[in-house]
């Protein structure tokens, strides 16, 4: 009976499901809330040392211990403990008397399923009758691109002026997803107040952490907080030299000299000179006798290194010294160098030079599709090694007819193409160049290629408003690429006139324009102390491509306004 009645409500709809993993709801994308803290927010008369926060999800302990700061400082560490949705803070000490305090939590606080916060918390409260009521505001963004720059620490010094910043600021918060920064609660009076990444987390202005300059001397903190005009603007301060780490003997003719950082190589990132000379150095042996001048050269897949060559030395001890003209990416130039160096019978054989590729790209060439020279390249191919035989060239059009090619050395490995040949350079031509001139096999590398004409190339315009008392100053515009704005596709300075005009861009390019105005050639970030403000900044999207035989005029002049002006770089 019981297996009959077993097998009739298991016949039943729904009796006998197959058992499913269960699908689950839709992921977490909320970030957690508090909904209760002890002490609560604007609470007056607290004394305890224990601070208890519960949120409406379960938080993440290392995240929450990151995130949890204290202002003014206490002297010691607070004890953070509990799990999920309640966390207890045991202040390392007693609260000050008639004080208030702001608990911050950064944006970096997050639940167990990795959702952060979207701005800081904070929570202010009394040890005293009454909370401090002041507030103020601001705005950071990044210079590259003027977008807003989210959880970057915002520092508020004690004094109004930039002689407290070698100790730690009396308030602390971070800015939120709009780069915007609220102090809350805090005494009514004037500030210091800086942006800083903080990446040690030890409250200090070092050296090397990207910063932003106030845009106003002092910043005051009263109950309306109106933002000043201009932002913070973060910038990267590198005023160190890249340094020689290490030489090493690689071959019997070569050295790899290995620097610190990388090196700003490429003739295409830089303005292009007609010899582009790495410096000079020489080998000493222990003696402290001449052995060898060297030449210099590099490799662009090597980019924190140069190489020297010279003649081959014997076994033993060495030094060199000398000079060398290379930079970082922030220009510093890495002048005098000294080291010394062991040669051995176990390095490798020298190489022979050999073609390396075309510049500035070598992930051509096509021999169907020519490649665009456009007027801003330098235009040539590098070898693997210095050249020490003469080679030939020749340009062929496309019925056959063959030219000589002229290119001219800039560096030991680079040969810039010179456009100096009974060929007209007005239709698409071929570059032959014979790799057993270089000491290498009986082979031809091709290369297809045209200067790109008139009808390839536009141009931009727009006018810019020179600010009062900025005379001095020229403008600067820097086109970067739309889709990669590290890369830079045009420069242009001028020093005059107030409509600018930039010629001879490829048609198609998206371009985003840096504009400032600058004693220089470079922005200058102004300094934190003594205080002197960033120069004139602005950030133009262009928004549709640049059409060949064509000028773009842009249909807003750029304002720069009553912007703080810097004193004048020495």
């Amino acid at each position: 009976m019981k297996r009959i009645l077993f097998a009739f409500f298991c016949g039943l709809p729904l009796a006998c499901a197959v058992p499913v993993p269960p699908t689950g709801g839709p992921a977490d994308a909320t970030p957690p809330s508090i909904v209760r803290s002890v002490p609560e927010n604007g609470m007056t008369l607290f004394s305890s040392r224990d601070l208890v926060f519960e949120f409406d999800e379960a938080v993440d302990l290392r995240s929450f211990t990151s995130a949890f700061s204290i202002s003014p400082d206490l002297t010691g560490i607070p004890e953070i403990s509990g799990s999920g949705r309640r966390i207890r803070v045991r202040l390392p000490e007693d609260p000050r008397a008639e004080t208030t305090y702001i608990v911050s939590l950064e944006a970096t606080l997050r639940d167990v399923h990795n959702i952060t916060l979207e701005r800081p918390i904070t929570i202010a409260f009394s040890t005293g009758e009454s909370i401090d009521a002041a507030k103020m505001k601001g705005r950071v963004v990044r210079s590259l691109d003027g977008n807003p720059v989210a959880g970057i620490d915002v520092f508020a010094f004690a004094n109004d002026d930039s002689s407290s910043t070698a100790g730690k600021p009396l308030y602390r918060t971070q800015t939120g997803k709009a780069g915007e920064f609220v102090f809350e609660h805090v005494v009514a009076r004037a500030y210091y107040v800086v942006a800083i990444q903080d990446r040690n987390r030890n409250r200090l202005l070092d050296p090397g952490e990207p910063f932003g300059v106030p845009p106003v001397h002092y910043l005051t903190a009263d109950t309306v907080a109106v933002a000043p005009k201009f932002p913070w603007i973060v910038a990267t301060r590198d005023t160190t030299p890249p340094t020689l780490e290490r030489v090493r003997h690689v071959s019997p003719r070569d050295l790899e000299l290995r620097f610190s950082e990388l090196l700003s190589l490429k003739l295409n990132d830089q303005p292009f000179s007609e010899q582009h000379n790495l410096g000079q150095i020489a080998v000493f042996d222990s003696l402290d006798t001449l052995a060898s001048d060297l030449e210099l050269y590099f490799l662009e897949d090597n980019p924190r290194a140069i190489f020297a060559r010279g003649d081959s030395l014997p076994e033993g001890s060495y030094s060199i010294r000398g000079s060398v003209a290379v930079t970082d990416s922030s220009l510093n130039v890495a002048t005098n160098i000294s080291a010394p160096f062991i040669v051995s019978t176990e390095a490798l054989p020298s190489k022979t030079a050999s073609f390396l590729g075309w510049m500035p790209d070598t992930a051509v060439v096509s021999i169907t599709i020519p490649r665009t020279i456009w007027p801003t390249e330098t235009f040539g191919f590098r070898t693997t090694a210095p050249v020490d035989s003469v080679f030939s060239a020749t340009i062929r059009d496309t019925t056959g007819t063959i030219y000589p090619a002229l290119f001219k050395r800039v560096e030991s490995t680079f040969f810039a193409f010179q456009k100096s040949s009974s060929f007209s350079f007005n239709q698409p031509f071929f570059l032959d160049i014979n790799q057993k001139d270089f000491g290498g096999q009986d082979s031809v590398i091709t290369g297809f290629f045209q200067y790109a004409t008139e009808r390839k190339l536009g141009s931009l315009s727009f006018v810019a408003e020179r600010q009062p008392g900025a005379d001095r100053l020229n403008f600067i515009v820097e086109g970067m690429d739309s889709a990669n704005q590290a890369k830079r596709i045009f420069r242009v300075v001028e020093r005059v006139k107030n409509t600018i005009v930039i010629k001879e861009i490829p048609g198609g390019t998206r371009a985003f324009l840096r504009v400032f105005q600058s004693a220089q050639n470079n922005w200058f970030s102004g300094e934190l102390s003594p205080w002197s403000p960033a120069e004139p900044i602005a950030w133009i999207k262009v928004n549709d491509p640049i059409r060949a035989r064509w000028e773009t005029a842009l249909p807003d002049t750029v304002k720069f306004g009553e912007w703080p002006l810097p004193p004048p770089r020495q």
